[in-house]
C-alpha cells in the first residue's frame, strides 16, 4: 500500500509541476512599450493669419468634420494632440496612441483667431500620393516612424472642416 500512495504522490507532484511550468507565458517580462507615431515637421513660407497655437492632431473620425470637433475630441479622447513650438523651426514630434484604434487624420492644426471652436486651419496633413489622408492602426508596442509633415504657409492643404 505505501508504494501505491508514493507513486500517486509522485504523479501528482509531477503533474502539478508540468501544469505550473506550462501556465507561465513570459513570467515577469515587462509590457510592450505604448504604440507611437512619430516623424518630423518642416516649415516653409510665412503664416498668412496670426498663429496663436500649433498642434499636431491625430483624429479618429474621418474628415470632413466641424472645427469644434477638435475641442470636443480632445476632451473625450478621440483626438490626440501635441503642442508645437511657435518658432516655425523644423522639429520632431511623437504621439502615443491607443493600441488597436484606427486614426483617420494626422495633421498640423493652426488656431488663428479667438473662437476656439471655429478658428482653425489644417496647415499640413499626412497623405498618400493621391492626396488621401493616411490611416493608422497600431498594435501594442508598434512604432510608426518617419511620418513627416510639411507645413507650407504659402499653400495650405484642402481643409477637413465643414464650414
Amino acid at each position: 500500500m505505501p508504494v501505491t500512495n508514493c507513486n500517486l504522490l509522485r504523479k501528482s507532484v509531477f503533474l502539478l509541476l508540468v501544469f505550473s511550468i506550462s501556465a507561465c507565458d513570459k513570467g515577469l517580462a515587462p509590457p510592450p512599450p505604448p504604440p507611437t507615431i512619430s516623424g518630423n515637421i518642416y516649415f516653409k513660407g510665412t503664416p498668412k493669419d496670426s498663429v496663436q497655437t500649433l498642434l499636431v492632431v491625430l483624429v479618429e473620425a474621418k474628415p470632413p468634420f466641424l472645427a469644434s470637433y477638435l475641442l470636443a475630441g480632445a476632451v473625450d479622447g478621440s483626438i490626440l494632440a501635441a503642442s508645437l513650438s511657435m518658432t516655425f523651426h523644423d522639429t520632431a514630434y511623437s504621439i502615443v496612441v491607443k493600441p488597436d484604434t484606427t486614426y483617420n487624420y494626422l495633421a498640423v492644426a493652426q488656431k488663428y483667431g479667438y473662437d476656439v471652436t471655429k478658428d482653425w486651419h489644417a496647415v499640413a496633413f499626412a497623405h498618400d500620393e493621391k492626396d488621401s489622408a493616411l490611416t493608422f492602426t497600431l498594435k501594442p508596442g508598434e512604432q510608426k516612424t518617419g511620418v513627416d509633415l510639411i507645413v507650407n504657409f504659402d499653400s495650405l492643404p484642402r481643409q477637413p472642416f465643414i464650414p
